[in-house]
């Protein structure tokens, strides 16, 4: 598999979904393709699997974001392992009759890495 244009559309495609915020290169932007002359953070084409890293909305099913990301990226012919890098929660809203901060619990185990 030739990463580019791959890389791009799958990075593309990716970041049009409603449960993805981003890409996530990881902690040392390792999860890249590099094509010259410009790299594609968050996915990593290689012959034998790509790896897809996103960030994620507070709340979400990691289940669900794995399932969507690898809808988006097609057939590829080899496996696809997505990797929940961050989490983004949304900006709190404020209570009409309190003034103060609503904020909604964490969902238990919802967060998680999710590969296959």
């Amino acid at each position: 598999m030739s990463p580019d244009p791959d890389a791009a559309r799958i990075a593309a495609a990716v970041r049009a979904l409603p449960e993805v915020v981003g890409l996530h290169g990881g902690r040392f932007g390792e999860v890249a393709t590099f094509t010259p002359p410009h790299r594609t953070i968050g996915v990593r084409v290689q012959e034998d699997e790509v790896t897809v890293r996103v960030v994620v909305g507070y709340p979400f099913a990691a289940g669900e974001v794995a399932e969507a990301v690898r809808g988006a990226v097609g057939a590829v012919g080899v496996p696809v392992h997505v990797v929940i890098g961050d989490l983004v929660e949304p900006e709190p809203q404020q209570d009409e009759h309190t003034g103060g901060v609503v904020r909604e619990p964490p969902v238990p185990g919802a967060f998680a890495e999710v590969t296959s």
